[in-house]
């Protein structure tokens, strides 16, 4: 009996702790041809286009328009689960055309994204009043993560012990 008890036990924690593990949006294949040093200022800097990208950031403006959806991205480093870490500091800005039509509702102001796409060169904007000149990426798929979803760490701990507090 204490034998099949101690056997559920260590599969419901395997279970829990495989529930708590970062999977990134894009798996390893689809990372293939995307060069990950590069920046949007770098993009901007150089007029890069035709580079396969993978961004994220939190989305600052979205409009849709007839045949596709507007993005306007504060962007941020992705962690090692490619989601965009607020820990940083933003880097700079950049703009999200994708194909056809997503509900600016979910896909709201405020919301974390992470864009995988090819740059479509440097196409020029505001910020406020001041002239902006924002990188383009014609986006092949966009992961939009879970609200509540703030700290890319999974906080676990075990231990046994005092602590004093003052």
């Amino acid at each position: 009996m204490k034998r099949h008890s101690y056997t559920a036990l260590v599969i419901l924690a395997a279970i829990l702790l495989s529930a708590c593990a970062n999977t990134p949006p894009f798996p390893e294949e689809n990372l293939a041809a995307v060069d990950q040093t590069l920046t949007p200022d770098q993009a901007v800097e150089q007029d890069i286009s035709d580079a396969r990208v993978l961004w994220g950031g939190v989305i600052i403006d979205a409009e849709n328009k007839p045949d596709q959806t507007v993005f306007t991205v504060l962007n941020y480093p992705l962690d090692k689960s490619q989601r965009p870490n607020l820990q940083k500091a933003p880097l700079s800005r950049f703009k999200v055309d994708y194909p056809g039509y997503l509900e600016t509702m979910l896909y709201a102001p405020g919301r974390r994204i992470t864009v995988i796409g090819s740059l479509q060169g440097v196409e020029e904007g505001k910020v406020g009043d001041a002239i902006y000149r924002f990188a383009v990426v014609q986006a092949e798929k966009v992961y939009l993560w879970p609200q509540g979803d703030s700290d890319s760490r999974v906080r676990f701990g075990v231990g046994v012990g005092i602590g004093i507090h003052r």
